[in-house]
């Protein structure tokens, strides 16, 4: 990347598209979620209405926890592209404060 402001102007940089590293509690949360859904569409299929909303709400409980932790991590890539912009542009300045230009 050659410049992080020009990228960032151009609108080359997206943190939205980074994919969320595999950590062993992301897998866990994403793994009980799928057991869930699938747990859900069992169920729905046999008519078993009353188990139903329990796997439900554990299923519902379960997203809002791991797009919790999704928000978080593009949160920290976010500060992470923060500081190395700050660091350019800091930079930038004091080497046209040293160069003149």
């Amino acid at each position: 990347m050659e410049s992080i402001l020009k990228e960032l102007y151009y609108g080359n940089i997206d943190l939205s598209d980074k994919k969320t590293e595999s950590t062993p509690y992301y897998d866990k949360i994403y793994n009980e979620l799928d057991k869930c859904e699938n747990i859900l569409y069992d169920y729905f299929k046999e008519n078993e209405l009353e188990a139903l909303y329990e796997v439900f709400k554990r299923t519902a409980d379960l997203n809002n926890e791991i797009n919790s932790y999704e928000k978080s991590e593009r949160f920290i890539d976010g500060f992470i592209l923060c500081a190395g912009l700050i660091m350019e542009i800091r930079h930038k300045i004091l080497d046209s404060y040293y160069t003149g230009k």
